[in-house]
């Protein structure tokens, strides 16, 4: 990667972590916990918990965990999220570079499709890839 691309790529990461702050600003201030154009915000990442858990959070709600039945998403995705979360749970070091950027894009394409189904509904913030 040459310096330029870097210095754009540290200005778009930077630009990322303002508007994630000026977010979480806007949810705090609220009661339900809302962006100032109403609508909710979704973090997505990995994590590790039970068989079957999303990996799906809303911060600053009552409860942070989001479950099957929190927001209109198709069985079909819900099922996709919770595979890519399980898969990324059974992960130990040395995984191979080709199967972290095969996970990625494929959190990437959830993402697209959480956004386009809970359009108007939730902001859907990707967290898998700092």
């Amino acid at each position: 990667m040459s310096e330029t691309e870097r210095g754009k790529a540290e200005r778009r990461k930077r630009q990322r972590l303002e508007l994630w702050e000026r977010q979480n600003r806007q949810l705090r201030a609220s009661d339900p916990p809302r962006l100032d154009d109403g609508r909710r915000l979704i973090r997505m990442y990995a994590e590790y918990g039970d068989e079957g858990d999303l990996p799906l959070w809303e911060d600053f709600a009552e409860h942070s965990f989001v479950d099957r039945d929190t927001f209109p998403i198709s069985e079909d995705l819900l099922d996709a999220l919770v595979a890519w979360n399980a898969e990324w749970q059974r992960w130990t070091e040395g995984v191979d570079d080709a199967v972290v950027e095969r996970s990625i894009a494929n959190g990437r394409a959830y993402v697209a499709r959480l956004r386009t189904e809970l359009y108007g509904i939730a902001e859907i913030r990707a967290e898998f890839e700092h």
